[in-house]
């Protein structure tokens, strides 16, 4: 199955903070709500999602202050197929 890419709104903001908190080992998927700083994001730059069917599998927070573009997150599900093109150098283990 392909991956996606999309922007991201409110509504994906429960998965975009489900694959931080496993892709960052702070607890079960599901566990809490997104943080304001998810908000923040959407409501000043941008959320990208990358999704396999009908799961969220990674995200990207794009922020841009005084004329330069940064990301602000980049994380992607370590169980995702999507997680195998991930470079080795840039996972945790």
């Amino acid at each position: 199955m392909d991956v996606r890419i999309r922007r991201a709104g409110d509504a994906d903001l429960p998965a975009v903070y489900a694959v931080w908190r496993v892709a960052t080992r702070h607890g079960p998927a599901g566990a809490a709500a997104p943080p304001s700083f998810y908000h923040h994001v959407l409501a000043t730059g941008q959320v990208w999602v990358a999704e396999r069917g009908e799961d969220v599998v990674g995200y990207a927070g794009l922020m841009e202050r005084g004329g330069v573009a940064f990301l602000s997150d980049l994380f992607v599900a370590p169980r995702s197929s999507l997680a195998a093109s991930v470079p080795r150098c840039c996972r945790r283990h």
